[in-house]
């Protein structure tokens, strides 16, 4: 039987797609693809695991794309 979605915006949600970003950026890089393109996904990991720590220990987080801001926490 297939695994069950993890409940979105749930810790296993965000590292999950955590997980997925980190996918994209570690591909090797393509001519038709941006440097700058395959940064954005190794921020968007690292921001999403970072939230997901936050859900896991029960924090609160604004929704923002800032890493200063989500690593300062609340």
């Amino acid at each position: 039987m297939p695994r069950d979605k993890p409940i979105p915006g749930s810790a296993e949600d965000w590292l999950a797609r955590a997980k997925g970003n980190l996918a994209l950026a570690s591909q090797s890089k393509l001519d038709e693809v941006f440097w700058e393109d395959l940064v954005f996904q190794a921020q968007q990991a690292a921001e999403k695991a970072m939230k997901a720590i936050y859900r896991l220990k029960g924090l609160q987080f604004r929704y923002t794309h800032d890493l200063e801001e989500v690593g300062q926490g609340t």
